[in-house]
C-alpha cells in the first residue's frame, strides 16, 4: 500500500494525470488485441492506429504487421497493405498466413501470377488451408485455367465442406465449361448452405437458362434479386 502511495504521489507531482498514466502503461498486446477488436468492429482506421502503436513498442510483432495489412486490405489500400505483408514475411518466413494474405492483396490488384505463387508458398507451409485452396482457385480462374481451378475448389471443399463460396466458385468454373448439370449441383450445395447467397442464385439461373427450363432460371433470378436488387441475371 505504501508502494502505491508513493506511486501516486509521484504522479501527480510530475503532472501526469490519471488517464495518461494508464495510457503510458498499455503494451503492445493491450494494443494489438485492442486493433483486433476494432477490426472485428469493421472499424479498421482505428484498429491501423493501434496496430501502429504496438508496432512501436515491438517492432518484431509479426502478428501486428499481418493484421494491420488485413486492415488496409479491408480499406482497399493492397499496395500498403502488401508492404506490411513483406515485413510479417521477413520477421517470419514461415508465416503461411501472411503469404495467403498477402496473395488476396495481389489477386486484388489483378496480379494473378504473384497471387498464387503466394498461395503455393502458403499451402506448403499449411496443407489443411482450405481458404488458400479455395482463392488460389480464384486466382486460376481469373487467368482461364478452369480445370486447375476445379482441382483447387476440391481440394478446398474435402478439407472443408460447409465452405459455400468454393462450391459457388467451383459451380461458376463448371458453368464456363459447358457443365451445366453439374454445376447446377455446386449452385445448389452453395446456396443450401448459404441461403441469402444471391450470386449462386444467378449462376443457377444462367445454367437453368443455357439448359432450356426458363421457369426455374426465372425464379432464381426473382429470388437473386429480391436478395440483391443490384444483380443481373
Amino acid at each position: 500500500m505504501k508502494q502505491i502511495s508513493t506511486l501516486i504521489i509521484m504522479i501527480f507531482l510530475s503532472g501526469v494525470t490519471a488517464t495518461q498514466f494508464a495510457k503510458a502503461q498499455q503494451t503492445a498486446d493491450d494494443y494489438f488485441y485492442a486493433g483486433l477488436a476494432h477490426s472485428n468492429a469493421g472499424q479498421h482506421f482505428d484498429a491501423i492506429q493501434d496496430y501502429d502503436k504496438a508496432i512501436a513498442l515491438d517492432p518484431n510483432d509479426t502478428a501486428a504487421y499481418n493484421n494491420r495489412g488485413v486492415a488496409k486490405s479491408d480499406l482497399g489500400q493492397y499496395f500498403d497493405a502488401i508492404q506490411d505483408y513483406d515485413k510479417a514475411i521477413a520477421l517470419d518466413p514461415d508465416n503461411a498466413a501472411a503469404y495467403g494474405n498477402r496473395g488476396n492483396a495481389k489477386k486484388k490488384l489483378g496480379q494473378y501470377f504473384d497471387a498464387i505463387q503466394d498461395y503455393d508458398k502458403a499451402i506448403a507451409l499449411d496443407p489443411d488451408n482450405a481458404a488458400a485452396y479455395g482463392n488460389r482457385g480464384n486466382a486460376k480462374k481469373k487467368l482461364g485455367q478452369y480445370f486447375d481451378a476445379i482441382q483447387d475448389y476440391d481440394r478446398a471443399i474435402a478439407l472443408n465442406p460447409d465452405y459455400a463460396d468454393a462450391y459457388y466458385n467451383r459451380g461458376n468454373a463448371k458453368a464456363i465449361l459447358g457443365q451445366y448439370f453439374d454445376a447446377i449441383q455446386d449452385f445448389d450445395k452453395a446456396i443450401a448452405l448459404d441461403p441469402d447467397n444471391a450470386k449462386a442464385y444467378v449462376g443457377r439461373s444462367l445454367a437453368n437458362r443455357l439448359l432450356g427450363k426458363i421457369s426455374q432460371s426465372d425464379s432464381d433470378c426473382r429470388i437473386a434479386k429480391n436478395i440483391d436488387s443490384s444483380v443481373s441475371c
